[in-house]
This record gives structure tokens, C-alpha cells and sequence, in this order.
């Protein structure tokens, strides 16, 4: 029996790995996996020291013992919960956006780091958001702004089953 330990921030992995296991099971019987969650920093951090083997991630640090390698892409994008005003608008401006509540990940997040980068490319300091909430995962997220608390910015791949239920929905900004 072998112990693969993993580490996964948040996005994507939590919708990356679960198909895999039934495959890497067959082909490696033996196997027993361990995932560790938790923001891209920590993560990486886990795998310097190697605390785990492998990791996947959301976003690319620098880092002199490490190497990433691209998986797949994923886009950031905006969703809003079904009773917000925003969700048929087919597109807003980014004035809206800095002044509308915002929920977004923890500090040392992926997507929080790429947010940041996508905002200064664009002229629009990420201090100017309104943030509402700090959540330490992706489905708190997810959660909070189905609810009505806000609009926020997560990786396709993490809401795609969540927007084809009507309980998001993606606005372009």
C-alpha cells in the first residue's frame, strides 16, 4: 500500500480530483490518496517543505523548488446570486463593480491573487473594491453570494454546476 499525500487549493481541485480517483485506484490498487486543502500559498509552502508530493493549484508563485507545470486554463468570472439586480444584465461596467459589495477569498488565494493582477491591468486599484466578506473557501463563496450577500469572482470550473442550476449566474464586467 502506498500513500500519495496531495495538496489542492481550493480551486480547482476539489472539481479536478474526485474524477480521477475511480482511474488512479484501478491503475494503481494499492494506492491510498490524502488531500489537504486550503489558499495556493499554503499549499506551495506544504510542498517546499514536502509536507505533500504533489499539488494542484489555482494559480503559478514563485518559487525556486518548485516547478509548475499548466494543467488546464480556467477564467475568473463575476457571479451574482438569482435575486440580484445584475443577473440578466448581459455585461457591467467596472465602476459597478468597484461599488457593489464583494465577497472574495482569503488572503493567499490564487484567484484572489489573480483578481488583483486582472484589476491593475485594467487602471483599477483592487483597494477600491467594497469587499463585504473574506471567506476561507470556495463554496463559502459560493454559498454567501447565492444567498444575496454580494457578487464575487471564482473560477469557472468551480461554478459551472451552480450557474446551470439557476442558483448563479455569470455576468461579464
Amino acid at each position: 500500500n502506498t500513500l500519495l499525500k496531495i495538496g489542492a487549493s481550493n480551486i480547482p481541485a476539489n472539481y479536478l480530483i474526485p474524477p480521477f480517483l475511480a482511474p488512479l485506484k484501478e491503475k494503481f490498487p494499492g494506492i491510498t490518496l490524502n488531500m489537504i486543502t486550503g489558499d495556493t500559498r499554503d499549499i506551495v509552502a506544504r510542498l517546499e517543505q514536502t509536507e505533500i508530493e504533489l499539488a494542484i493549484v489555482g494559480n503559478c508563485l514563485t518559487s525556486k523548488k518548485v516547478e509548475f507545470v499548466p494543467l488546464m486554463t480556467d477564467s475568473l468570472v463575476l457571479i451574482v446570486g438569482s435575486k440580484h439586480r445584475w443577473r440578466n444584465k448581459d455585461f457591467i461596467s467596472l465602476h459597478d463593480l468597484v461599488s457593489e459589495p464583494i465577497v472574495i477569498r482569503e488572503e493567499g488565494s490564487g484567484s484572489g491573487q489573480t483578481l488583483d493582477d486582472a484589476l491593475r491591468l485594467m487602471g483599477q486599484n483592487p483597494a477600491d473594491l467594497k469587499v463585504a466578506a473574506r471567506l476561507g473557501n470556495n463554496e463559502a463563496v459560493l454559498q454567501a453570494v447565492a444567498s444575496g450577500f454580494g457578487c464575487a469572482f471564482v473560477s469557472e470550473l468551480s461554478v459551472k454546476y451552480n450557474l446551470s442550476s439557476g442558483a448563479l449566474y455569470k455576468v461579464k464586467v
